[in-house]
C-alpha cells in the first residue's frame, strides 16, 4: 500500500535527518502522540540500542502498540497511555534527545505538547505537510512561549 509506504519512508526519513543533525543516534526518543506507531516503532526497529518512549493518550491504540512492539521483539520501547501534557510533567519530562511527533495537532499547541519532553539540546522533530509555511508562520512564537528555540 502507498500510504504505508509513505510512513515508513517518512519515519526513516526522520530518523536519518535526526541522526545527522546530532552527529550520532540518539540515546533516547519520545514519540508523542504514536497512533499507529510512525514513526517510534520504525525507529525502534531501525535503532535497537536506542530507548524509545510512545505516549499516545487513547488506551485501545497504547495496548496495540504495546502488543506490536512485543510481538516483534522491540525491547527498547515503553508505552506510556497518557496524554502529552500529563506524560511531559512525569518521568518522561527533559529526557529526549529526540522528540517526534506526527499529525497530532497544529505547531503552534504541537510545540508545547513535544517540548516538555525534549533534553538540553536535543532536537524535535516534527513532520509536517503541504501547510507547513501557514504553520511556521502562525508558530513564530510558540518556542518563547515554550522556552525553547526555533
Amino acid at each position: 500500500d502507498v500510504a504505508i509506504q509513505r510512513q515508513y519512508a517518512e519515519s526513516l526519513e526522520t530518523w536519518r535527518i535526526a541522526v545527522e543533525a546530532l552527529g550520532a543516534a540518539p540515546a533516547e526518543v519520545v514519540d508523542v502522540g504514536s497512533g499507529g506507531g510512525y514513526p517510534g516503532l520504525v525507529v525502534a526497529c531501525v535503532a535497537p540500542e536506542t530507548r524509545v518512549s510512545l505516549v499516545e493518550p487513547l488506551q485501545k491504540r497504547a495496548r496495540l502498540l504495546k502488543a506490536v512492539a512485543s510481538a516483534v521483539g522491540l525491547a527498547n520501547v515503553e508505552v506510556f497511555a497518557q496524554r502529552a501534557e500529563e506524560a511531559g510533567r512525569g518521568r518522561l519530562r527533559e529526557t529526549a534527545t529526540l522528540v517526534t511527533a506526527r499529525a497530532v495537532a497544529a505547531l503552534p499547541e504541537l510545540l508545547e505538547y513535544t517540548t516538555p519532553f525534549a533534553r538540553a539540546g536535543g532536537i524535535i522533530a516534527l513532520p509536517k505537510g503541504s501547510a507547513m509555511a501557514e504553520e511556521l508562520a502562525a508558530a513564530t512564537s510558540a518556542p518563547s512561549v515554550t522556552h525553547g528555540r526555533s
